[in-house]
């Protein structure tokens, strides 16, 4: 009887906070206006309310989704298009400066094909200055270097090198990029050294 109490009560609390969590996800894709600055600023409370790690300013258009947003960390100057799904089943790691087009969907973490055993190593890491085109597809255990451009409709499954250029099905590399002298963004102006 105590353990099915024990479990009960666990199985509630669990549901609770991922009700909460539901509930400031929802309330945040209510509250979706680039300005007045304190009308996102309240998006941005209400998106760590839900358990994602802001560093800075961000901006996220509406339609935003995450399951598992306590593994979600996004630092400053990021914006986010429309209907951005992303699945944190391991860590996502988002850097200063990117941008990021409609439809973008990220899935962290993966199965053991023969055992459907988590696997370790499957976090998603997205470099500073990166522009991820529409509709891009980001699986686990990829990381994107510093600079890079992802071309709409990409399927990201290996690593991007820094300043790169990725487009297709699989990404691949298909140039280098350099680095403009004064990148624009909706928080002001940083350059290559910023990032």
């Amino acid at each position: 009887m105590i353990v099915q109490l024990k479990s009960l009560f666990y199985k509630y609390r669990i549901w609770g906070w991922r009700t909460s969590q539901g509930l400031a996800l929802f309330l945040a894709n209510l509250v979706t206006f680039a300005h007045p600055e304190s009308l996102y600023m309240l998006k941005n409370s209400l998106l760590r309310a839900a358990g994602i790690k802001i560093k800075g300013r961000i901006f996220i258009d509406r339609g935003f989704r995450c399951l598992f947003p306590e593994n979600l960390s996004i630092e400053d100057g990021v914006a986010f298009g429309h209907d951005i799904h992303i699945w944190a089943f391991a860590p996502i790691q988002i850097g200063r400066h990117t941008k990021i087009a409609k439809d973008l969907l990220i899935i962290s973490g993966s199965h053991d094909v023969e055992s459907y055993e988590n696997l370790s190593g499957q976090e998603v890491v997205i470099g500073p200055g990166c522009w991820i085109g529409a509709r891009v597809t980001i699986l686990g255990g990829v990381k994107i270097g510093k600079g890079c451009v992802i071309g709409a409709c990409s399927l990201v499954k290996n690593d991007i090198p820094d300043w790169s250029v990725a487009v297709g099905v699989p990404a691949r590399v298909i140039r280098e990029r350099v680095p403009a002298e004064k990148n624009f963004t909706r928080f002001g102006v940083y350059s290559p050294e910023d990032i």
